[in-house]
């Protein structure tokens, strides 16, 4: 007679999954860009900013009493948190990830940043807010600020 033992099938539970959202960000060298993170059930929990693979060395700020490391800056507002980027230069494009730290798997959202660069043209006008057409581009230049001398800078590059 085969005596009985305990049993230890195998239960599967459903895994929760938690979407993830990607966002575009586009700014300046120079400038600074602000990000927008938003996670549902994360009121309390740690927010992090990470570029690459996210591991703990790739961590750029997490928030807490610490708002702000180096260019990063952040400011939790429960389930929404916002990341300034300053002084952004070439290199800071990429991909990066707005994460919250959960019990078990963390989730993230994924943000693109992209960089543009900032031109500087020797070029005269009378009219602020004009555009200039490159002769062997389809690229428009629009100024946002008038100097009557040297250099107009060129605060942003349209391409029709």
């Amino acid at each position: 007679m085969k005596e009985e033992g305990p049993d230890f099938s195998l239960l599967l539970l459903p895994a929760l999954i938690f979407q993830t959202e990607a966002t575009s960000v586009r700014g300046t060298e120079g400038g600074s860009v602000k990000i927008t993170c938003s996670h549902s059930y994360a009121t309390t929990n740690v927010k992090y900013f990470c570029k690459g693979a996210c591991g703990e060395a790739d961590v750029l700020i997490k928030s807490g009493p610490l708002q702000q490391e180096g260019k990063y800056s952040i400011e939790d507002k429960g389930n929404t948190f916002y990341v300034t980027i300053s002084k952004l230069e070439k290199s800071d494009e990429g991909v990066y990830w707005c994460g919250v730290e959960r019990v078990g798997v963390d989730t993230y959202d994924k943000v693109t940043l992209t960089v543009a660069e900032v031109f500087f043209l020797p070029f005269v006008t009378e009219n602020p807010g004009s555009s200039l057409k490159m002769p062997d581009s389809s690229k428009h230049f629009c100024f946002s600020a008038l100097l009557r001398r040297k250099f107009v800078l060129i605060a942003e590059l349209v391409l029709h």
